[in-house]
C-alpha cells in the first residue's frame, strides 16, 4: 500500500494508505492552496489502512504548513494537497534527536536537512506503528511499552512519583516526576499569567524521573492554553496548588463538536468552582481524565493509554 494522506497531533501521526495502483484519490479542497485550513481528508472510500507514527518529545516533526516565507513568516504554507500528491513536497520530515539543531524552525529548514526521514504521498507503507528503532539513525534507547498507564491520586507513593511538570506535542505527553513530599519545587515565573506565555519548566534539580503517555489518536489532549480565548487566566502556581489540572484527557464518547469540525477546547470540559479559601478552581467534567501536579505516574519511557486511567 501507499500513504494516500495523514492527520497529525503533534508528535502522533497517522497516515492513511490506499492501493498502489489507485491514482484517483482526493478529498474536498485538495486543488485549494493553504491545505490545513482548506483540504480536507482523502475521500474514505480510498482507504485500506493506517499507520501510526509515534515519536517522544526529544523528536521534531515538521509538516508543510510549518513553512515559513517572507520576511515575517506571515505568508504560510502556499501548498494544496494536490501539490502533495504530485510528489512537490514531502508530507512530513521527521529528524531524530541526535540531528536536531535549535537555529532551525520552520519546514523550509528541515526539508533539506541532514539526517532527516522524509515521507511522501505514494511512498509505499504496510499498516502498523513505527516508533523510534524503526527511524534511522538510531539514537537514544526509547523504550515502548504497550500497557495501560498507572495513574495514582496524590499521597499514594510506592514505586511512583507526583507530577510537577509537564510538555505536550499533541498526543504525546511527557511528564515530569518529583520527590515524595517535596512541595518546594518551582520554576521561572510560575506565579505569573498567563502561564504559557510566562512560565519557565521546572528546574531539573527537582526532576527525579520522566514518563511519556501516548494518548490514542481520536482522543483530544488539552491544557488550559488550549482556550477559546487568546490568554488563559492559569498560572503555573496555581496548577501547583491543585486548582486547576494540567491537562486533561478526553475520550471520544465524551467529545463535543467534534463531528462538525470544531476546535476543541478546555473550558468545554471544564467547570469553575471555588474552595474552601474561596480561591477560583477549575474542575473536570464527568468522563474527562484530569492530570493535577501531585497525581502520581510510574516512571518510564513511552506508554500507551489503552484505557480509562483511575
Amino acid at each position: 500500500m501507499k500513504i494516500i494522506d495523514f492527520a497529525r497531533k503533534g508528535n502522533y501521526v497517522r497516515f492513511y494508505l490506499g492501493e498502489d495502483e489507485d491514482a484517483t484519490y482526493s478529498g474536498s479542497g485538495w486543488d485549494d492552496y493553504g491545505y490545513k485550513e482548506n483540504a480536507g481528508p482523502v475521500s474514505p472510500e480510498h482507504v485500506r489502512g493506517t499507520t501510526d507514527l509515534i515519536l517522544p518529545l526529544d523528536w521534531d516533526i515538521r509538516e508543510p504548513q510549518d513553512a515559513s516565507w517572507g520576511a515575517s513568516g506571515s505568508w504560510g504554507a502556499p501548498w494544496s494537497k494536490n501539490d502533495l500528491k504530485e510528489g512537490r513536497q514531502p508530507c512530513l520530515v521527521v529528524v531524530p534527536p541526535a540531528w536536531t539543531n535549535e537555529v532551525w524552525d520552520s519546514f523550509t529548514d528541515y526539508v533539506g536537512g541532514k539526517h532527516t526521514r522524509r515521507y511522501y504521498f505514494g511512498d509505499s507503507m504496510e499498516p502498523g506503528i513505527i516508533l523510534p528503532d524503526d527511524l534511522m539513525p538510531k539514537s537514544g534507547n526509547a523504550a515502548w511499552t504497550d500497557l495501560p498507564a498507572e495513574k495514582k491520586q496524590a499521597g499514594s507513593g510506592g514505586s511512583s512519583l507526583p507530577i510537577i511538570d509537564w510538555e505536550k506535542k499533541g498526543n504525546v505527553v511527557q511528564f515530569s516526576l518529583g520527590e515524595e513530599g517535596d512541595t518546594d519545587y518551582w520554576g521561572d515565573d510560575w506565579d505569573d499569567a498567563p502561564y504559557e506565555y510566562n512560565a519557565d519548566p521546572v528546574y531539573e534539580e527537582y526532576v527525579r524521573g520522566k514518563v511519556s503517555l501516548v494518548f490514542p489518536f481520536d482522543w483530544d489532549v488539552l491544557e488550559p492554553a488550549d482556550c477559546e480565548g487568546s490568554n488563559s487566566p492559569w498560572t503555573k502556581d496555581d496548577m501547583k496548588s491543585r486548582r486547576v489540572p494540567c491537562l486533561i484527557a478526553v475520550p471520544p464518547e465524551q467529545q463535543v463538536g467534534r463531528e462538525d469540525g470544531r476546535d476543541a477546547y478546555f473550558e468545554t470540559y471544564t467547570d469553575y468552582t471555588w474552595d474552601k479559601n474561596e480561591e477560583r478552581c477549575c474542575r473536570p467534567k464527568p468522563g474527562v481524565i484530569p492530570f493535577f501536579f501531585g497525581d502520581y505516574l510510574t516512571p518510564g519511557g513511552l506508554t500507551r493509554i489503552k484505557k480509562c486511567l483511575t
